[in-house]
């Protein structure tokens, strides 16, 4: 374990940092919750990007990729041309406007989630 992350005993909650601010889960079967959920926002507050996943897909290769994120208030990533297998995006708080663009930049498509909306 890093220095960053000694305070969180991510073997307990089946998990495995692969890289600072990257979990895989270890389980086959995956579930988390609060505790896990908790533990991965102290983590991310920890970070310099102040951003931490758990890989819930368990390879690259797998043809899903779901993970689980924790990120600040009013994050932007920047976009990214993605040939990787398709991803699924469940949000458990906050907001999230997702956009899809065209090569070299035409947005095609605006989506805006927001876990309010299962409340």
């Amino acid at each position: 374990m890093t220095a960053q992350t000694s305070h969180h005993d991510w073997p307990a909650l089946g998990l495995e940092e692969r890289q600072p601010g990257v979990l895989i889960s270890t389980n086959d079967i995956v579930s988390y919750g609060g505790s896990a959920v908790d533990a991965l926002k102290s983590y991310a507050r920890s970070l310099p990007q102040r951003r931490a996943r758990i890989l819930l897909h368990g390879h690259e290769s797998n043809a899903l990729h779901e993970m689980l994120i924790v990120a600040p208030e009013l994050t932007i990533w920047p976009p990214l041309l993605n040939e990787r297998p398709p991803q699924s995006w469940h949000l458990i708080e906050g907001d999230l406007a997702f956009i899809k663009y065209a090569p070299p930049g035409e947005i095609l498509d605006i989506t805006l989630l927001s876990a309010r909306s299962h409340t």
